[in-house]
């Protein structure tokens, strides 16, 4: 499961073609995927701006990666990434929510930056993202979609992206962060955890 995590953060992280990076985005840094894009970045010497909702989040995102973490309200994000890159921005953020997050996202990128959009939770934003776009026109900005799925027919990848991810744990580079356990009885309860973002890294049932 972790490998898997980590198989993807890595892919993820080339998405822009691996144009140079110094300073990367990650929203909901407790969560699976970002502890994994985080400890991933970190470990290739990159600066990871993380979002985070409470205390327990934040000390977890920072156990797991983050260099930094800030409030993740939309309104305030683009403010708050641009104070601490001394108004430069991310050139890299990676939205799993989508809405008017992703718009917030596409805010804070420095010139050149890229918004890669991996999950929409909340959702297609309701602004015109190429309007956004166009009154961001001086920074040149762009934006992917992704998926882990795009390789599943390329065999020879897939299988180089599970060998970088080994080396990276093998090398003690990054590690599988500590999971929420629960019984498998309280399935439902998980399921709530995850709707409303209350549970760090991933959540394992326990039969």
């Amino acid at each position: 499961m972790s490998l898997g995590n980590f198989q993807l953060a890595i892919a993820l992280l080339a998405s822009n073609g691996n144009l140079p990076a110094q300073t990367i985005l990650v929203p909901g840094a407790a969560g699976g995927v970002a502890t994994a894009l985080a400890q991933v970045a970190r470990a290739r010497g990159l600066r990871v701006i993380g979002t985070a909702s409470s205390e327990q989040k934040r000390a977890f995102a920072l156990e797991n990666g983050v260099s930094e973490v800030i409030d993740g309200d939309p309104a305030t994000l683009p403010e708050r990434v641009m104070a601490l890159t001394d108004g430069r921005g991310a050139d890299l953020a990676f939205d799993h929510v989508g809405g008017a997050l992703f718009i917030a996202c596409l805010r804070s990128l420095a010139p050149f930056g890229m918004a890669v959009s991996y999950n929409i939770l909340s959702g297609p934003p309701a602004n015109d993202v190429f309007d956004e776009l166009r009154k961001l026109l001086g920074r040149s900005l762009a934006i992917r979609t992704f998926s882990i799925h795009t390789v599943d027919s390329d065999i020879a990848q897939r299988r180089g992206l599970m060998e970088d991810a080994i080396a990276l744990m093998a090398a003690g580079k990054v590690r599988a962060p500590r999971a929420t356990r629960m019984p498998l009885a309280e399935a439902r309860r998980a399921h709530e955890l995850l709707d409303r973002g209350g549970s760090l890294g991933k959540l394992v049932l326990a039969p």
